[in-house]
């Protein structure tokens, strides 16, 4: 509880101050282990970090040996407070324990021959075919290292011309040249001639030397110097000083222009070193015509079996252009005569060699005069630069001698090269013994001079002219490139690299960058490094022990022969005489060896630390390291302890006289292609490390969409139509792309199936990445061809990384356990060894034994090394397989006994420490152990090899065309390792991981610090977890707390520091066991791939990925998951044989990591779902009960499928609009295991178990997953209990990404693709199903299908299943779907089409929500609803809510109310509707605005009479208007009704003066103001009607009828058409149409008023009641009334009594009854004889004749009476 409370504090700050991360939440530590993969980027980021320490040793870079200053610091020797290891204090090989191991001499036949040499003998070592040599005279004899000197044990080659041999060099054969026995050429010369001899072997038979015809006439010039390139270019020193090269060929075909068949162009696509090949080839015949050819190609036809001629010639790379015009003899005459005057430099060129990596070819002359040309392009030579080497060195010195800080500038002109002192003059003055050093040789140089007693020109002798150069490989350093050794045996270390390079070395270039910008190509001049004097002969104690000399430069020794080789000097040196010596010095050489140490003056304070496995203090010292600066060296004399007397001779000298050479012996390590991996290793940087994965290659059959049959039919046919040259071309193909002949016979485009087969997706290429990936997969600027997809292009420090120099502990495990140099003399062949340091160490354990833990011996070999570096060294021999087991037990004793502590400690005093790592309390710095550091080293050096490199490298297919058509070859496989180098690496690597579990059981056998999935505070943990629920409650806790600081108690912080230290050491067992187990995949893929019943691998998927990012990332499980898959799930059942069949349990067994359980569930129900599609419907239980187990499999298989790439078969996201037909169709071309469950399980029609397939993965990848418990198969053997699923299980389920997420497009695919696919499985077949014929089994089956999707409780499914069916065109299916989800999906998802909804409540008999939806949308404010289907939709609300009444749905009241309201709301959008039909033929000018107002909203009464009818002079509907709203304002509608009449007879024109009075007068009223009414006097035609004419009337009537049937309705709802209103306005039009057109028309319209009413629905009674009613106004308003017109008022009268007698005779329907029923009524309530009786009595009293009336009158009585009288 105390420490709970302390790290509370700590959270808030630490000392006082607060924390810069008080406000931000603390992180979980036990949120570590939630995410499989960070453990593998916590244990990756210390691999990077070793990795890097390694290339950045000060011990690695021979340049930064050059840099080291005169610095000083000071440090711990152990790694018990800091965790920091001090510099290294050791040297290459250890306390220079160089020992002469063995001379073998000389075979005796050779011992004979040498004493009968005549004129010359010369001997020599072939390093690179471990041969030494010999020549007699004419003969050269040549014998192994190892032979064992019996005169069958040597070859001999005599020269023909018997002249004596003046040097010999040996050289690869050239490719193409010779058969494959002959292994090596030896190239001899003479003064006349050089010649090539062939050295072959047959089977397992000893070399034999061949004579060949391969000779070239040396033209009076001997070429004293031989050497040659990897590829065969043979280069001759010549005495004359120029450089010649013997090119050798076979005069093939091609060197007449005729380009290379495509079988061969294919092959060397395939399996060439440099893979290039044009992207098209045209197949055309390889056999030139004799027109193109002439006689070669005549005489290849007649004798095919004549070998082709051969040609041999030399080149003069040192001949200007006009010279090369001259015959050789005149230009050995003008040399002669005149002088040399070569450009290579000066004298003849006595050594060359070869700078293979950075192709530069660098010669030495006699006058020490040093060339670098530049051999990169091919066959040109380029002399680059050149340099006086001692006029160069004697420069340097005398800046030296001066103590110069800064070199002086130099002039190229005199050949001097640059200057440069890397480590300053300190370091310049250190390598040579200081200024007094420098003038010392200065003097020496003077002295020698005068004894020659030449001046003005430099001794040939002189100790400053190099006697021979060495290459400085990159492995050594990437800045420094030449070493030579002078004849005093001083070193210079030169570089031919320019001088800006030298900072940081030269960058990586891309392939295809020209040669002439290349950072590696030769400057124009060469640069002066570092100059290391030699160590004296007397310089050395008795003992021999190796110490750290101060350079001098003896007088008294001369250089016989050197060599160096990785930071070790070896030379034989000669004593010479001096005036002080009265003995003539020892014949023969002292041999001296210098190796390189970092040990300097040391200052040791000790101290007592501690021991962690004891209560015993042990010695820790301080030490002040003083590093003097320039290359650093101990001495060693090798043959100091031959002396039998046992008395130590350091001038003792070897036997035999003149040392001839000296070489390093390579050894079987250095050829191992694990070394040359490491080698070229260079670590990315944290820019290139973020570039990310390489997109993967998909090949262009799985790019293609699947043709129809009917294309397929045509293809077939068009292929039936080739040629049999082109289907044997094809066949041919197919056997060179080593698949069987079955495979890839395609004769359309590339990807194209043929026949059911699929082409041929790759092709492993026989080249490996171990011996350099080819360039066809480069980024470079040639592009890929047209007609092939191209693989995504690498970066050169991917496919190729650059050679690093290393720390020399990095590669111990791969070297030999000792390094063995050979020199060469009369006496034999003399072995000089040196044990490595890891050799040494197991030397002094085994000493040591059981004491091993004590031992001071041991002891001093950690403080030398460094305590981290010693852990990684006894980790190594327990791991090694030739250390014995009481080795392997002690060197871990070694280790553990000084690992020291982890340590926590509180950071310094004003510092506030932060820390990535969770699990460190702020304000405190953890530091490892040193067995941590020291385990993380070995790790990280057995990862090397090929932890940053592509596993697999695919380069696209080649296109040939044949004709008109075209086949694309497959893609080609590059693979890093083979099963050879897998196994030299991961047998290391798997005891490795033993050794782990052996020595960190704790920390392995289960997970440090997890906890159990809890949510509350108190959690369940078990042991030591206990401590972290403490940290965790108050970490927790603490963020929102203050007071005062705390810290934590020594035992608690220990206690942490280790636990710390176990997470750390349980993450580098995860990263070292999943990189094991990737390793085995990578076998067992390449196994996979050559089973011919088994599909190919996918290997498109981890292009370009390194093994870093397969192993620590989720991106490259997913890949590899995707490939498995594709692999174990594509197999047919059929024809699969038993070793097939079993890559599933093998993978599961040794790949679980990566080979999930979900596969291996996925591969057995694939195999029961294929076997019951196989199986015969007889057998129908056998077929049930295999379906059964494939449902039950697959369903435990989708549980297991996180991977979001995996199941939508791509890495890349593609459009989000893309149709699931597509993505459905994808998944299935791409190998996603889902889909294929689901085409099986369709097969089967178990369409319910396929939805629940895609339900239950589509849970995987949702934030609130559905999916049961996992089922696992049986442990593999050895597994842990935490690897059960371990990278196969959910990653963050509690923050799992949205599916409404927006990813961008082409970026990797995430879980919201991964649902859409399942999702589009589930509807492309549901699709399919209901596509079907109705009512078959089929569209049953997808009803069923249906009925299973519409039960899913997951709204984003149902959502995208209700989409689909309207997508699909099946609304009827969907809107039968009895669901609430559907319902309320309608409602909200497809508010904006309501029809949906409204079908959907229709179908299913829901009335009442029908019409509710209805009125909903015939009344939405927020779209634009057309008015008509507004309309429609009221009229449908009004139907559903009639229909719901009749059934008695809802309440009833409330369905009553919305049926009123419905018909109100239709009866005004139909006013609106004419509103707007009229107002575009109104006057007024309408706006846009308001014509889609009208169209587009339904308005309310109120605003539709105001703002519309009305301002538009619509008076027909605003009086319909006025009567939908019963607004009975009779005023109101009386002008309306004179309005409506006066827009039909207005505007007019009349000729009487009369008419138009009364027309102005009728006008009176209306809205008409001031009508348009013109009085026509016949002196000019008219433009407007004539009111005479009486058209008006007609449309009057019409206008009258149509209003009065719309709004005469039924009583008290009349008051729109005022009868007697009416009636008068059309009796005042009608009297002044007569006062118009004449008395005549006048009496044939009386009746014209009657009859429009009538015609209006208005009943006869009415209309004669509001005649009287009108005339009885007029006459009263009169006060009297003029007989005549009196008179003609009854006769209206009698005209409408007549008409109404008329109408009910014939029955006619007037209004809501007969005419007839109208009559009867009147005549009974005796109302119409009234009338009769009453008009017979006003006429009466007329004073005018009235009989003809009263005849009318009469006769209509008596009709009435006959018709309805009793």
């Amino acid at each position: 509880r105390a420490l709970a409370a302390k790290i509370v504090k700590m959270s808030t700050g630490i000392g006082g101050l607060s924390s810069p991360t008080t406000s931000a939440a603390a992180p979980d530590p036990s949120e570590f282990w939630d995410d499989d993969f960070r453990p593998l980027q916590s244990a990756g980021t210390s691999i990077l970090k070793a990795l890097r320490e390694d290339e950045t040793s000060p011990q690695g870079d021979l340049y930064r040996r050059i840099l080291s200053t005169a610095a000083s610091t000071s440090t711990s020797a152990s790694s018990n407070s800091t965790g920091l290891d001090p510099p290294p204090n050791h040297h290459y090989f250890p306390n220079g324990h160089w020992k002469h191991s063995q001379s073998v001499p000389l075979p005796a036949y050779l011992q004979e021959q040498m004493h009968q040499a005549k004129m010359a003998t010369l001997m020599g070592l072939f390093e690179e075919a471990q041969m030494a040599w010999m020549t007699m005279d004419d003969t050269i004899y040549l014998w192994s290292y190892h032979s064992s000197g019996t005169e069958n044990d040597f070859l001999y080659f005599q020269v023909p011309s018997k002249q004596p041999i003046v040097s010999a060099g040996l050289a690869r054969p050239k490719a193409g040249v010779f058969t494959s026995a002959v292994e090596w050429c030896l190239v001899v010369t003479t003064k006349e001639e050089a010649m090539l001899c062939a050295l072959a072997r047959k089977q397992h038979q000893q070399l034999t030397a061949i004579p060949t015809k391969f000779v070239i006439p040396s033209d009076w010039v001997s070429f004293l110097s031989v050497t040659s390139t990897k590829d065969g270019r043979i280069f001759l020193g010549g005495q004359d000083g120029n450089l010649y090269e013997l090119d050798y060929d076979l005069l093939l075909e091609a060197h007449d222009g005729h380009a290379l068949d495509v079988p061969a162009q294919l092959d060397a696509f395939y399996d060439g070193s440099s893979g290039v090949c044009p992207a098209q080839l045209s197949d055309v015949s390889a056999a030139p015509s004799i027109l193109e050819s002439g006689k070669r190609a005549f005489n290849s036809i007649l004798n095919s079996s004549r070998q082709p001629p051969r040609k041999c010639r030399k080149l003069n790379h040192s001949q200007s252009a006009f010279s090369s015009l001259m015959p050789d003899f005149v230009r050995s005459l003008t040399s002669a005569i005149f002088g040399d005057s070569t450009t290579t430099g000066a004298g003849p060129i006595v050594q060359m060699v070869v700078d293979e990596e950075r192709q530069v070819l660098y010669t030495l002359s006699s006058r020490g005069w040093i060339c670098a040309l530049d051999i990169a392009e091919k066959p040109k030579v380029t002399l680059c630069a050149t340099l006086d080497t001692p006029a160069t060195a004697r420069l340097y010195l005398e800046a030296v001698s001066r103590g110069r800080m800064y070199p002086p500038s130099t002039s190229a002109h005199n050949r001097e090269g640059n200057l440069k002192f890397p480590g300053g003059g300190e370091a310049a003055q250190a390598g040579v013994g200081g200024m007094e050093g420098a003038r010392r040789i200065l003097k020496m140089v003077e002295q020698a001079k005068a004894a020659q007693g030449r001046r003005g020109r430099q001794p040939p002798n002189s100790i400053l002219t190099p006697q021979a150069i060495e290459v400085v490989p990159t492995r050594e350093s990437t800045r420094i490139t030449l070493v030579a050794i002078a004849a005093g045996g001083m070193r210079y270390y030169l570089t031919s690299l320019h001088e800006n390079t030298l900072g940081t070395g030269p960058a990586p270039q891309p392939f295809g960058t020209p040669r002439h910008r290349q950072s590696i190509k030769p400057h124009s001049r060469m640069t002066f490094c570092h100059i290391r004097a030699p160590p004296s002969l007397s310089d050395s104690d008795t003992n021999n022990t190796a110490t750290s000399y101060s350079p001098n430069q003896p007088a008294d020794q001369k250089v016989d022969a050197a060599c160096y080789r990785l930071g070790v000097f070896f030379a034989a040196f000669q004593k010479l005489p001096t005036n002080t010596t009265t003995t003539p010095p020892p014949v023969g050489n002292v041999l001296v060896v210098a190796s390189a140490d970092s040990r300097a003056m040391e200052q040791v304070k000790s101290n007592q630390k501690e021991n962690n496995n004891s209560n015993t203090a042990v010695p820790t010292n301080t030490v002040t390291y003083l590093t003097p600066g320039g290359v650093c060296e101990t001495v060693s004399f090798p043959l100091a302890l031959t002396n039998r007397s046992g008395t130590s001779n350091t001038n003792a000298v070897l036997p035999g006289g003149r040392i001839w050479q000296i070489c390093m012996e390579t050894s079987q390590n250095a050829k191992s292609k694990v070394l040359g991996l490491a080698l070229r290793s260079k670590t990315p940087t944290d820019a290139e490390l973020g570039y990310g994965m390489a997109p993967a290659y998909v090949p262009p059959s799985k790019r293609a969409s699947k043709k129809n049959n009917s294309s397929d039919s045509k293809a077939l046919a068009t292929s039936q139509q080739q040629s049999a040259t082109s289907l044997a071309l094809s066949i041919m193909t197919n056997l060179l792309l080593s698949r069987p002949v079955k495979y890839g016979i395609d004769q359309g485009n590339g990807g194209s199936e043929s026949s059911g087969k699929s082409a041929t997706m790759y092709r492993i290429s026989n080249r490996i990445g171990a011996d350099g990936f080819s360039l066809s997969a480069a980024d470079s600027k040639a592009g890929a061809g047209v007609g092939a997809t191209r693989s995504a292009r690498l970066s050169p420090w991917l496919l190729a990384p650059e050679v690093v120099p290393l720390s020399p502990m990095a590669l111990q495990y791969l070297e030999a356990s000792s390094t063995s140099f050979l020199a060469l003399n009369a006496g034999g062949l003399h072995e000089i060894q040196c044990p490595s340091a890891l050799q040494q160490l197991a030397s002094l354990i085994m000493s040591a034994g059981a004491n091993a833990r004590t031992d001071p011996n041991v002891t001093k070999f950690f403080e030398e090394y460094g305590y981290a570096e010693g852990c990684a060294m006894c980790f190594f021999l327990a791991m090694h397989p030739t250390s014995s087991k009481d080795l392997k037990e002690y060197a871990m004793r070694a280790a553990l006994s000084r690992a020291y502590r982890p340590n926590l400690a509180q950071s310094g005093t004003g510092q506030q420490a932060t820390s990535n790592d969770p699990w460190v309390p702020i304000g405190y710095t953890f530091s490892s152990s040193a067995l941590y550091d020291g385990l993380t080293l070995a790790v990280a050096r057995l990862l090397r090899p090929f932890w940053h490199k592509p596993a697999v490298v695919v380069t696209e297919g080649r296109v040939v065309k044949r004709g008109f058509s075209t086949t694309t070859t497959p893609a080609k496989v590059e693979l890093l390792l083979d099963d050879d180098v897998i196994d030299e690496i991961l047998g290391p690597l798997d005891s490795m991981q033993q050794v782990i579990r052996r020595v960190f059981s704790k920390a392995v056998e289960n997970v440090p610090l997890s906890r159990n999935a809890s949510s509350n505070d108190e959690m369940e943990i078990d042991g030591d977890n206990y401590f972290l629920t403490r940290m965790l409650e108050f970490q927790r806790r603490g963020q929102n707390q203050g007071g005062p600081s705390a810290v934590l108690g020594p035992s608690e912080a220990n206690e942490l520091a280790h636990h710390i230290e176990e997470r750390n050491i349980h993450c580098l067992y995860r990263l070292v066991s999943r990189s094991s187990q990737l390793l085995e995949l990578l076998s067992h893929l390449r196994r996979a791939h050559s089973m011919p019943d088994l599909p190919e691998v996918d290997w498109g998927q981890l292009h370009g990925i390194s093994a870093a990012q397969l192993v620590q990332t989720r991106e490259g499980q997913e890949r590899l998951e995707s490939t498995l898959n594709s692999l174990v799930t594509s197999a047919s059942v059929k024809n699969t044989s038993a070793e097939a069949k079993e890559v599933a349990s093998v993978l599961s067994e040794q790949c679980y990591y990566f080979f999930s359980a979900g596969s291996r569930f996925a591969y057995f129900g694939f195999q029961s779902a294929q076997d019951a599609l196989y199986t015969p419907p007889e057998q129908r239980s056998r077929r049930i009960a295999l379906t059964n187990d494939a449902v039950d499999s697959l369903r435990n298989a989708a549980k297991y499928w996180y991977s979001p790439s995996l199941i939508t078969g791509r890495l890349l996201r593609t459009s989000d609009d893309e149709s699931y037909d597509k993505i459905a169709e994808r998944a299935l071309r791409c190998d996603s295991p889902l889909a294929k469950a689901c085409d099986l399980l369709f097969g089967l029609d178990e369409v319910a178990a396929l939805v629940e397939i895609c339900w239950y993965t589509s849970a995987n990848f949702q934030k609130k997953s559905t999916s049961t418990e996992l089922v696992t198969w049986r442990n593999p053997s050895g597994e842990y209990h935490w690897e059960k699923g371990l990278y196969h299980r959910r990653q963050n389920p509690n923050e799992a990404p949205s599916s409404s997420s927006s990813t961008a497009m082409g970026t990797n695919v995430v879980a919201e693709d991964a649902i859409k696919t399942c999702h589009a499985l589930v509807f492309y077949y549901l699709t399919k199903l209901l596509d079907s014929p109705f009512n078959t089994d089929k569209y049953r089956l997808g009803e069923d299908m249906v009925a299973v999707c519409a039960a899913a409780d997951d709204n984003l499914f149902l959502h995208r299943f209700y989409e689909q069916l309207l997508q699909t065109n099946h609304t009827d299916v969907l809107l039968r779907i009895n669901s609430p989800s559907l319902e309320k999906w309608l409602a909200a998802e497809k508010k904006d089409n309501l029809e949906l909804l409204l079908r959907y409540y229709q179908i299913q008999e829901k009335n009442v929500e029908a019409g509710q939806v209805a009125w909903q949308h015939a009344n939405r404010a927020d779209a634009d609803v057309d008015l008509n289907e507004r309309i429609e939709y009221l009229v449908q609300a009004v139907d559903c809510f009639n229909r719901a009444l009749t059934l008695g749905q809802g309440d009833r009241n409330d369905v009553h109310f919305k049926v009123k309201q419905s018909e109100e709301r239709l009866s005004i959008a139909r006013l609106q509707g004419r509103v707007l039909q009229s107002i575009p033929a109104s006057k007024y000018e309408v706006s846009q605005e308001t014509t889609k107002e009208l169209q587009f909203t339904l308005l309310t009464a109120s605003r539709l009479l105001n703002e519309f009818a009305m301002p538009y002079d619509l008076y027909e509907s605003c009086l319909l208007i006025l009567h939908a709203c019963k607004h009975s304002e009779s005023q109101l509608i009386e002008q309306l009704w004179k309005s409506i009449l006066c827009e039909e007879v207005f505007p007019c024109t009349t000729k009487s003066e009369q008419a138009f009075r009364a027309l102005r007068g009728f006008s009176e009223g209306s809205f008409f103001s001031g009508p348009t009414i013109q009085i026509n006097d016949g002196s000019e035609s008219a433009s407007l009607a004539l009111f005479e004419d009486g058209h008006w009337m007609k449309t009057l009537e019409g206008t009258v009828i149509r209003l009065g049937e719309e709004v005469y309705g039924p009583s008290g709802e009349k008051f729109a058409f005022p009868v007697e209103f009416i009636t008068q306005c059309l009796e005042e039009l009608r009297l002044a149409y007569g006062l118009a057109a004449g008395k005549a028309e006048a009496e044939k319209t009386q009746t014209w008023a009657l009859t429009v009413l009538v015609s209006a629905g208005v009943e006869h009674v009415v209309a004669l009641r509001g005649y009287e009613a009108m005339v009885e106004r007029q006459n009263h308003s009169a006060m009297g009334v003029d007989p005549s017109k009196r008179l003609e008022q009854i006769q209206v009268v009698i005209s409408m009594l007549e008409s109404f007698e008329a109408a009910a005779k014939a029955g006619r329907v007037v209004g809501a009854s007969s005419a007839a029923e109208q009559m009867l009524d009147a005549y009974n309530s005796g109302a119409i004889l009234g009338n009769i009786d009453d008009y017979r009595s006003q006429l009466q009293n007329l004073p005018v004749d009235v009989t003809a009336e009263e005849r009318r009158l009469s006769f209509l009585e008596s009709t009435l009476r006959n018709r309805y009288g009793l």
